[in-house]
């Protein structure tokens, strides 16, 4: 009986060990492309431009799987909502992202799936 429970054991630990190795995140996304994305994005806005912000000043706080308002029965159909900050937080916006990590506005048409987001 204790052969089985250090099976157990040493199978369960093996199992830990690989699923915290894959890396990736629980979206798919790449978190890079998504950075980059975001932040060039973010760096074309007026009031960034005008405080002289660079792309080094602005991160990604969460992703979201999100869904039309109004359409939520229809579930996930690849749109993103990304939220950003500058890293002094002055300011905090959102962003939509489509699945080609094409990254614009539109935002106060979306809501997030709560239990779909990622924060990198």
């Amino acid at each position: 009986m204790r052969f089985n429970n250090l099976l157990k054991i040493i199978a369960s630990s093996i199992t830990i060990l690989v699923l915290s190795a894959c890396g990736g995140n629980e979206l798919g996304l790449d978190e890079e492309k998504v950075e980059n994305a975001t932040k060039a994005r973010a760096i074309k806005q007026n009031e960034l431009k005008e405080k002289d912000y660079k792309e080094a000043d602005i991160e990604v706080v969460k992703v979201c799987e999100a869904v039309r308002i109004g359409e939520e029965e229809y579930g996930f159909d690849g749109e993103y909502l990304i939220f950003w900050q500058t890293t002094d937080g002055d300011y905090k916006r959102q962003f939509v992202m489509e699945d080609d990590y094409e990254v614009g506005y539109g935002t106060q048409r979306l809501e997030p799936i709560e239990d779909r987001c990622h924060i990198p």
